[in-house]
């Protein structure tokens, strides 16, 4: 009896010995791999701040001058990579301005600047962007394909469903080797507003008259050649959310347009073109929980303080979105300009969590 019960206490240690060690050996494995940046999905248990920690502590710094600054979207069809231009939202573009650390996503349909404070490189190669504002928000990444023909994998964001936005870029300079494609007007627009541009093209190409397409209502008014189009062509909603998972809050911003309008006049080759610029208001809703904080609408007029009345009758609301957020403020960051030039007022506008209440403080651009 003692002998067999030596025998059974001896095999249950040395099976537990073995266990140990191989626990301690897949501990080990897996801090081993958490090395470069992981994709926040829903299902992970593990601390974006840590993992993000992991990422920062392997990076080593970079020259940004080293990296071509403008980049062009590849789109993937059966036989090759083209350029493609749809008809609705045009090609995305990318565009690095080392002096103020911002990407710039522009060539649809918003210009969108993403501000990064960290940039370095990671043993695999891959440069990682930490972007601004944002603790839950995926590192922008490059990666390169093609070194030598300026090819790469641009990383711009993170789909719960499927994973992170991976995209083929070429730098601007490769554009010309790569067959062009533009989505036909008419897959996306009205018969009308495609007749419209197509008559244009037609006019500036041959400098036949065009026949006016909008005139006085005086019947007796002489007919001129006007051309007029609209930005966007019709009334819509952009909704753009933002999770800050770790604060269970939820921002999300309805840019609504509306029809009222300011008008960009400017004759060419003998038309007369209006471009009318659609006003848009922007609505703000905040959740916490799933609790509603704020839920409020800003239009152009609501910063007449800060801009003057004389400047909205040729501005537009041009762009409104989250910067970040510290402690118990909210960082917005709005844009109010006039279409098609560069004169534009810049603001912060600072949302107070606790006393729920809204203070502007224009933006002031210290190297002007």
């Amino acid at each position: 009896m003692s002998v067999r019960k030596f025998n059974i206490m001896f095999f249950r240690r040395v099976v537990l010995t073995i266990l140990l060690f191989a626990c301690w050996s897949c501990r080990h494995k897996t801090s081993d791999i958490l090395t470069e940046p992981q994709s926040i999905k829903s299902t992970t248990s593990t601390s974006t701040k840590n993992q993000q920690q992991q990422v920062q502590d392997t990076l080593q710094p970079i020259d940004l001058s080293s990296l071509p600054t403008d980049w062009i979207r590849l789109t993937e069809t059966d036989s090759s990579y083209i350029i493609f231009e749809s008809c609705d939202g045009g090609n995305k573009l990318l565009t690095i301005n080392p002096e103020d650390s911002i990407i710039l996503a522009h060539g649809q349909q918003q210009d969108l600047p993403y501000k990064f404070n960290e940039v370095g490189i990671a043993p695999s190669s891959t440069i990682y962007f930490k972007i601004e504002g944002n603790s839950n928000m995926a590192p922008f990444s490059l990666k390169w394909i093609d070194k030598d023909n300026k090819t790469a994998i641009w990383t711009t964001g993170h789909n719960p469903l499927s994973g992170p936005i991976n995209e083929a870029f070429i730098t601007n300079d490769r554009e010309g080797e790569y067959t062009k494609v533009k989505q036909p007007c008419r897959e996306c627009w009205e018969d009308e507003f495609c007749d419209e541009i197509e008559l244009t093209r037609e006019v500036k190409s041959t400098d036949l008259k065009i026949d006016s397409l909008k005139v006085s209502g005086d019947e007796n008014a002489v007919d001129v050649n006007v051309a007029e189009r609209y930005f966007p062509r019709e009334r819509e909603t952009v909704i753009f959310d933002t999770l800050l998972l770790e604060r269970k809050l939820r921002i999300s911003i309805h840019n609504r347009y509306l029809d009222s309008f300011v008008i960009n006049e400017f004759e060419s080759e003998g038309i007369k073109h209006l471009d009318k610029y659609r006003d848009s208001e922007k609505r703000v809703i905040i959740n916490l929980s799933n609790k509603v904080l704020l839920d409020t609408v800003f239009n152009k007029n609501d910063f007449a303080a800060l801009t003057g009345q004389d400047f909205l009758k040729i501005a537009d609301f041009h762009a409104y979105w989250f910067k970040k957020i510290e402690n118990d403020t909210i960082e917005l960051f709005g844009v109010i300009g006039k279409p098609e030039t560069d004169w534009a007022i810049a603001f912060h506008h600072f949302f107070d969590l606790k006393s729920r209440t809204f203070r502007v403080e224009e933006y002031i651009d210290e190297e002007i």
